[in-house]
């Protein structure tokens, strides 16, 4: 009997055998998918934050001079204290308080204030990409890589102050908002404490979700959701009605004031956006190539312009909040007197990312409608690829003296060249 058992085994035993290939390539697989350029590009992304974080840490020595002021009326409310001003939200100032708690420094605050950027900023381009993959596809590297290297938006990343955490709660809005996910209402209620613009973020949260949902419980829900996330701010804005002074110079008083003599800057903040957008991508040190930025200002509305009429005439909805609420905030900036550059900065990112969808869906449009033949799109690529190198070989020189302007900065231009390399030849390596 036990002969016969041991010959049923021999017997079955090479049939329960796995072929020696097939656990072989889940390695392979495993590895191909870790080298993907889907999988490497947010990581790419992330690292190259972290690098400009760290590269640019505590590189100015003197806060800009509103960060005493958010970190005053912090300190009010958590002494449950009467704020001597309402013009600036507590919320910024209560991160910075919170997280200097952990911190051993001379001036913790203020460390706190510049590891809060820090760490955000990293996060805000992995949030773009995330955002920009969903409808520019593998592009949305490229978009993610140029956004933290502009330096208009790059300068506040050394002040302590509300650009770099509005641009975050901005954009994890946004990201939540495309799962989608009610946690928006959380990253909206964290911008609408550092900032009044915060408001609106929450009222396109809960339209969207509103009309996501098909039962009125659910409505209902989501309206309540709605009324706890704007009520803090709320109470913000009537504690500075019932004790602002006449002309007290706060941010109501702007808008006041600037209806009042129809001192409104439409025109002046839509310049600001163009020059904080993609400007600095096209400048350059030599006087002939300076017709570049014209073309560059036409590419620039022609591209938006139609972003908006695309997004409207296919309704878009998915792009639609992230349209009307920078829409209701370039208006809101417009609309009053005394607004600066640095208020783009929090939007910046968005109007790139509908420029570029724009942009190219016109490309897209114009090779539908033409009919262009696949030879001449490869032409037309390999054109610009050689403007580009030749742009990029004009710039060696003027960069090698970046080290006489700004040392810290010297390595950023050729980091970010070596990502890029990197990057293309991942995408190479897997294109079958």
């Amino acid at each position: 009997m036990a002969s016969r058992r041991r010959k049923h085994r021999r017997h079955i035993e090479p049939t329960t055998t796995a072929p020696p290939s097939a656990s072989a390539s889940v390695p392979a697989d495993l590895r191909n998918r870790l080298l993907s350029p889907d999988t490497a590009a947010p990581w790419l992304i992330l690292l190259f934050g972290a690098y400009l974080s760290i590269l640019y840490f505590g590189y100015q020595a003197v806060p800009n001079s509103d960060f005493p002021a958010f970190v005053q009326t912090a300190r009010d409310i958590l002494h449950f204290r009467l704020p001597a001003s309402f013009k600036r939200l507590p919320g910024l100032g209560i991160l910075q308080i919170s997280l200097s708690f952990f911190l051993k420094s001379p001036h913790p605050v203020l460390t706190a204030g510049l590891l809060l950027n820090a760490l955000l900023y990293p996060l805000c381009g992995w949030l773009f990409y995330l955002i920009a993959r969903r409808f520019l596809g593998h592009a949305a590297f490229w978009a993610a890589l140029l956004a933290l290297v502009n330096p208009e938006v790059l300068t506040w990343l050394v002040h302590p102050i509300a650009e770099i955490p509005l641009l975050f709660f901005f954009l994890l809005t946004f990201r939540l908002l495309l799962l989608p996910s009610r946690w928006a209402y959380a990253a909206a209620f964290g911008a609408a404490l550092i900032r009044y613009e915060g408001i609106v973020l929450i009222f396109f949260v809960w339209l969207s979700d509103i009309l996501r949902q098909s039962s009125l419980r659910q409505r209902l829900l989501s309206t309540a959701m709605a009324f706890f996330a704007v009520l803090p701010t709320a109470l913000w804005v009537l504690g500075q009605f019932l004790t602002r002074p006449s002309g007290s110079g706060d941010y109501l008083s702007s808008y006041t004031e600037a209806a009042e003599s129809g001192s409104m800057v439409f025109g002046r903040f839509a310049q600001i956006l163009r020059q904080i957008t993609i400007q600095p991508f096209f400048q350059t040190p030599y006087p002939p190539l300076r017709s570049v930025v014209i073309l560059c200002t036409v590419l620039f509305w022609a591209g938006l312009v139609t972003a908006v009429l695309f997004i409207l005439w296919k309704k878009h909805t998915e792009l639609l909040p992230i349209l009307a609420f920078t829409a209701v905030y370039f208006l809101l900036h417009s609309a009053r007197t005394g607004t600066r550059p640095r208020y783009a900065a929090p939007i910046a990112w968005l109007v790139l990312l509908l420029w570029l969808f724009g942009f190219r869906r016109l490309w897209l449009l114009f090779k539908e409608a033409a009919d262009v033949p696949k030879p001449a799109v490869v032409i037309l690529q390999s054109l610009l690829f050689l403007i580009g190198i030749t742009a990029a070989l004009a710039l060696v020189e003027p960069l090698a003296q970046i080290q006489k302007f700004s040392p810290r900065s010297a390595s950023v231009p050729w980091v970010a060249f070596a990502v890029s390399v990197l990057f293309g030849t991942i995408e190479i390596a897997t294109t079958k």
